[in-house]
């Protein structure tokens, strides 16, 4: 797959308005927005919808952290390199799974300079952060030999 980028010159900045999964990320529930997300990264890996990439980066904070999760790991199935920094923000989360999925997309977007950010997390509370911290800057490291 390769790798799409958020932003198109001749692309609108916004998305088409009126569409349904881009109304529902505002919804107050949460199973909702989970859906939208859901819909808005099938419509990105169908038309490479740059709206619908940017929608999704803008997913990394919401309220819900399962909203979070899916949306990082879609970003990172999708490979888009213009969420690098905003993953890297997730990767300091308080909740543990929105670190995993931060982690494991940034290891996706196969990019060597995240080794820094994720050191950390090597040390991390929860141990199950510190294994995907490890085994995606093993990955990584490799990407560099």
């Amino acid at each position: 797959m390769s790798k799409m980028s958020a932003s198109a010159p001749d692309e609108p900045s916004t998305p088409k308005v009126g569409t349904q999964p881009y109304r529902s990320m505002n919804h107050p529930a949460a199973k909702v927005r989970l859906a939208a997300v859901h819909e808005i990264a099938q419509q990105a890996r169908q038309n490479q919808d740059h709206a619908a990439l940017r929608l999704l980066t803008e997913a990394l904070n919401d309220a819900d952290a399962d909203v979070r999760v899916l949306a990082a790991s879609q970003l990172g199935q999708l490979q888009c390199e213009e969420a690098y920094q905003p993953l890297i923000a997730c990767l300091k989360d308080g909740a543990p799974n929105v670190r995993i999925a931060a982690a494991e997309a940034l290891g996706r977007l196969g990019n060597s300079d995240a080794i820094a950010a994720l050191e950390p997390l090597e040390r991390d509370a929860d141990r199950s952060v510190q294994t995907v911290a490890e085994r995606v800057i093993d990955t990584l490291m490799k990407t560099l030999t």
